[in-house]
């Protein structure tokens, strides 16, 4: 049976690089490589699977190599990503030139630049634009040449069926080989349990705010059953909690329903979290999603400033901001905001109005990010249209730790970075937020994941930033 090596290569930085997103943890908190983990379960039946996350095991490239040594794949699927291909490349070109080995790449890299890096990086010899699709199963075993969803390198030429009809809606997934997957050693700041499991029951997103990759590309949904067979799989694995990694959670809302009446029903008392937008949860959904076990939701707020909202087509109002925090206060859900800081546009009186409204919400996290110019994105291609860049090289283009690399009127490079920190500064260490942080606590291990938060926040803002 063909062996495939399932990949999270080694690094330098804490990488997140999962999921069409690539950024630097900012509290070196690594969570499940989704790519791979939905990879193992639609491999798995007809290929022998092995698994190395080298980055959470804290692997040197010499020592990842060695235990590539060891395994000998026929084929290996990796992760990489915008903000790591610098690094990740010399890698895998050091593979190719010691190994007869096939080389199969998945990433936000990858997606809108197939074609080009195929031609130009010869150690690759394929690479994959959608994770959720079995397609890859024919293409190992050799079965056709015509792929929606991979491109390859056939000799010297570049296969890609660019003219592919839309994708279905529906699509199914069979459950992951999470037992070869090192879960006691991955952290994510708002779960409460640890292991914890990741799951998707949607792909990608169905709004278009144009700062946002996943809007550009289809969105798709699972069928209720096919979660809840993952669902049993996970609860007989005896883990608590689970991550709902969707874009959009409740986007597809009779979906989201059903799914919370089955969970309920099959008694499976998951904690749980998702990420979802202030105006597609109301009342009765969140009480439902509740009573499931639902303890945290993350919203993309963007901004206090309504003007800037309009601007990047984010499609609601500041009001419902404000009525959907209140609505999981009331309901005792933990919320995190995340927020952008300097988009074109923005000025230190917006920001400052950002900053008040992360206050207001009283939610309970909050993510200080730097607007950042992602491939795909519709931002990306007016700043290079209006030449709004700092620096010429979009390669490693990172939210989290990159200093700015949008110029605005507005605010220096300096100044932006300066008000990330006044606003991580007045957000987190306000004594009462400090207080109620710690009178919830429930846990050594929560109350682990809140001394190393409260540590790397603290010296985040004494951080100049990783410069481009």
């Amino acid at each position: 049976m063909k062996k495939v090596l399932l990949l999270n290569p080694p690094g330098k930085k804490p990488y997140l690089r999962d999921y069409y997103c690539s950024l630097i943890s900012k509290g070196g908190f690594i969570w499940h490589p989704l790519d791979l983990t939905v990879l193992s379960g639609i491999l798995s039946s007809n290929f022998e699977i092995k698994v190395i996350d080298a980055l959470v095991q804290k692997m040197s490239p010499e020592e990842c190599y060695q235990e590539i040594l060891k395994i000998r794949p026929q084929t290996i699927i990796f992760l990489s990503g915008a903000v790591s291909w610098e690094e990740d490349k010399k890698f895998f070109k050091k593979i190719k030139e010691k190994q007869k080995i096939q080389l199969i790449g998945t990433g936000d890299l990858f997606l809108f630049n197939s074609e080009s890096l195929l031609k130009k990086h010869k150690f690759l010899d394929a690479i994959i634009l959608d994770f959720t699709s079995s397609e890859i199963v024919d293409f190992l075993a050799g079965k056709k040449e015509i792929f929606k969803d991979l491109v390859y390198r056939k000799r010297d030429r570049i296969v890609s069926n660019k003219k592919s009809s839309k994708k279905k809606n529906i699509f199914s997934l069979p459950s992951p080989r999470l037992d070869l997957f090192p879960l006691n050693r991955y952290r994510c700041p708002v779960t409460k349990f640890n292991p914890f499991a990741t799951v998707i029951i949607s792909l990608n997103c169905p709004y278009h705010c144009r700062f946002c990759t996943y809007g550009n590309l289809d969105f798709k949904w699972r069928e209720v059953e096919n979660i809840i067979e993952e669902l049993v799989y996970i609860h007989s694995l005896g883990i608590k909690e689970v991550r709902f990694k969707d874009n959009t959670f409740g986007a597809n809302r009779n979906q989201v329903w059903e799914l919370c009446q089955k969970m309920i029903k099959n008694k499976f008392n998951f904690y749980w979290s998702c990420s979802s937008r202030v105006d597609v949860l109301d009342e009765a959904l969140l009480k439902l999603m509740k009573q499931s076990g639902c303890h945290t939701i993350q919203f993309g707020v963007e901004s206090g400033n309504q003007k800037i909202l309009d601007n990047y087509n984010k499609g609601f109002t500041l009001e419902q901001v404000r009525k959907t925090f209140a609505l999981c206060r009331k309901l005792g859900i933990q919320t995190m905001a995340h927020f952008i800081l300097g988009l074109p546009g923005e000025n230190e009186e917006t920001v400052l109005e950002t900053i008040n409204l992360a206050k207001e919400l009283k939610c309970d996290f909050a993510a200080f990010n730097i607007a950042s110019p992602r491939i795909g994105t519709d931002l990306r291609k007016e700043a290079i249209k209006k030449k709004w860049l700092a620096s010429s090289d979009l390669s490693k283009t990172d939210s989290s730790l990159t200093y700015p690399i949008i110029k605005t009127k507005e605010l220096s490079q300096e100044k932006l970075w300066a008000l990330r920190n006044k606003a991580i500064r007045e957000f987190y260490f306000r004594p009462s937020y400090i207080m109620k942080k710690i009178l919830r606590l429930n846990s050594f291990y929560e109350l682990g994941i809140l001394s190393r938060q409260a540590f790397l926040l603290f010296s985040s803002i004494f951080k100049k930033g990783i410069k481009q």
